[in-house]
Formats: structure tokens, C-alpha cells, sequence
């Protein structure tokens, strides 16, 4: 029997920074074990990849950012207000101070005052009702 310190790599260990072990192997059953414990992580992390449904919001904001590496910057309250809310989090990067209700106000005059966009979309009665 033989005491082998390896490295594990990063790429195995499914995101996870690369680390040292040390254990002790037979020599007959080193290659063995190194490649059925990376094919067992690496099996693991697919498998949750595969079925894992994120449930709550702090998973599905999770979720963006490790997938698609997208930096969550705001998460607003869902009032109804909150594409308007995160419109003017934008907004006052560029000095623009506002309240949400007085831009949803001036959102719905435009859109009542140029019917054309939402006829060409939705229709007429569509239009009017969500306006």
C-alpha cells in the first residue's frame, strides 16, 4: 500500500476551487478509483443540472448568473410597479431622479397619446384595456 497526495482539479470538482487530498491506495486499485470517483462527481453535477428546477427566487437569480453570467443588480418588489421601478434604477445611473408612479403616468399619457403602436401589435380594445 502506497500514500499518494494528488490534486484535484478544478474541472472535476464541479466549480470548485482545485485542492489537495492524500489517502492511501493499493497500487492495483489507483487508476480505478480516480476515474470512477471523477465520473461519479461529474454523473452527480449532471444529473442536478438535468432535474434540478430552480423553486425559489434566490435560485432562479442563482441560476442566471451561473449560466448565463448575468450580474443580478436589482431585484424589485413585484408591486406592479416593478418594471417601472427597475426602468428608473437605470435611470439614476444617469442622474434622472423620479418617483415609479409619476413615470408609470407618463408612460400610459404617451402611450394614450400615440395609439398606433399598440393598434399595430394588439389591436384597438386590447390596447385600451391594459392602458
Amino acid at each position: 500500500m502506497f500514500t499518494i497526495k494528488y490534486r484535484v482539479p478544478e474541472s472535476a470538482r464541479a466549480g470548485q476551487s482545485a485542492r489537495s487530498e492524500e489517502n492511501w491506495y493499493h497500487v492495483s486499485n489507483l487508476t480505478q478509483y480516480t476515474c470512477t470517483s471523477t465520473g461519479a462527481s461529474n454523473k452527480k453535477r449532471l444529473h442536478r443540472k438535468q432535474y434540478c428546477i430552480a423553486t425559489t427566487k434566490s435560485s432562479q437569480l442563482e441560476k442566471l448568473r451561473s449560466e448565463f453570467g448575468l450580474p443580478v443588480v436589482m431585484d424589485p418588489i413585484g408591486n406592479g410597479n416593478c418594471q417601472f421601478a427597475a426602468v428608473l434604477y437605470h435611470l439614476r445611473q444617469y442622474g434622472i431622479h423620479r418617483s415609479k408612479e409619476t413615470l408609470r403616468q407618463d408612460v400610459v399619457t404617451f402611450l394614450r397619446q400615440t395609439p398606433v403602436l399598440g393598434n399595430r401589435i394588439c389591436g384597438a380594445n386590447w390596447w385600451n384595456s391594459i392602458l
